[in-house]
């Protein structure tokens, strides 16, 4: 008797493979170690950890880890796959509706993770992830009449939730579409060069094919005055891509370039990198200069980093230029941003005075608040730069805007 059911035993292994509390403690186990590699920096080994488990055994739980991690690099149609998988066999499976919605968004799809978050809250209508994910697909959407209904939602569930307050704030900013900015900047030498002072008033007004700023103004050294009228426009060009288009002149040409075009295209590329390129047009009275110049960005948690370089052509050889940037976000528009600069010219040349510099290198910080409809933006930075005709010479600059939405 007791052979007999000794052999059963081994019949029911051979079957199962391995009792169910063994493959459930399996699972838990593959499922740690691969978020401890995840946290290490080794998302590639615990891809493979989580893949290896599943070329053996199926568990839902472990699929979508997997999904996860793989929507966390960037792999939106593969991660799109498991995640399907895991809601096939789960309908229910709330958590695995909220990381397939995460990477519809990530991936642009908004109608999408709109309609899943819609399906599933029918079954959990208190759900406040999902709710918070339908307010970003209707975002994305322009639906904001429902997004804003949502969000009440949400603050009835949870009073003061955050990141509801935060999206609210931020939808309402894209509802006002028209922003006045008022700019003054100075900057000092400490060669006895005459100071550099310049204000401007610019008027924004977007919209869902993108935004345009017009833009006056004025700049003041060496006794002479300057006017300058500019129009920049980011319009929206295809799926993940917008440019930067730049037109201006100056009636007087005393320091600003008599006329002024150039233009950018960023495009995305996934796993929060962006690229751009593009260049620079400026004639001045006796001079025309044509800069070239390329980005490379990246996205990452709260921050945002970027490389950009200027290449100017020149008869005695191209000169060139790099500045390095790195942004910390705190919430919707709110922002420190960090600035290195090192080559030909410490900023993009707008006027005559980044014209002629041999060498320079340049750091800089700036601050961007809002409270209500309004927003300031402090700057200030320091720079040394080697002229053609002036030597060497260091300058300091201060900068700040005061801009109101309407």
């Amino acid at each position: 008797m007791r052979l007999r059911r000794f052999i059963e035993f081994l019949l029911l292994l051979a079957v199962l493979g391995v009792p169910p509390n063994l493959r459930a403690y399996d699972a838990e186990d593959v499922i740690k170690k691969a978020r401890a590699l995840s946290a290490a920096k080794h998302r590639d080994q615990a891809i493979r950890l989580l893949e290896d488990y599943l070329e053996q055994s199926e568990d839902g739980d472990v699929r979508l880890v997997y999904g996860l991690m793989l929507s966390w690099e960037g792999k939106y149609e593969q991660a799109r796959k498991e995640l399907k998988t895991v809601l096939l066999e789960h309908p229910a499976y709330a958590d695995a509706a909220k990381a397939l919605t995460n990477v519809e968004l990530w991936s642009e799809h908004p109608e999408v993770a709109e309609e899943i978050a819609s399906r599933f809250l029918e079954r959990e209508p208190d759900d406040r992830d999902l709710l918070l994910q339908r307010v970003r697909a209707l975002r994305a959407l322009k639906r904001r009449r429902e997004a804003f209904a949502v969000i009440t939602k949400i603050l009835q569930i949870s009073p003061g939730d955050k990141e509801a307050v935060d999206l609210r704030e931020g939808i309402r900013q894209e509802e006002q579409a028209w922003r006045t900015v008022f700019t003054q900047s100075n900057t000092w030498f400490n060669d006895g060069t005459s100071p550099w002072s310049e204000q401007s008033l610019s008027v924004k007004r977007g919209s869902n094919a993108g935004s345009t700023i017009f833009r006056f103004s004025r700049a003041h050294q060496y006794g002479y005055r300057s006017d300058q009228i500019e129009v920049d426009s980011y319009p929206h060009l295809w799926k993940g891509a917008y440019a930067y288009v730049n037109g201006g002149f100056s009636p007087d040409r005393n320091l600003y370039p008599a006329y002024r075009f150039g233009t950018d295209i960023y495009q995305s590329l996934g796993h929060g990198w962006e690229g751009a390129g593009g260049f620079r047009r400026l004639i001045f009275t006796t001079t025309a200069i044509t800069v070239y110049t390329a980005l490379v960005g990246r996205y990452h948690a709260n921050w945002y980093f970027s490389g950009r370089t200027f290449i100017t052509p020149d008869q005695a050889g191209p000169s060139r230029s790099i500045q390095l940037e790195a942004r910390r976000y705190y919430g919707f528009e709110r922002y420190l941003n960090f600035r290195y600069s090192t080559g030909a010219s410490p900023f993009e040349i707008r006027s005559l005075n980044e014209v002629g510099i041999l060498h320079s290198q340049s750091v800089s910080a700036g601050l961007n608040w809002y409270k209500g409809k309004w927003y300031i933006t402090a700057s200030g930075g320091w720079a040394q730069e080697d002229l053609i005709h002036r030597g060497q010479h260091g300058q300091y600059n201060l900068g700040l805007s005061i801009a109101r939405k309407f």
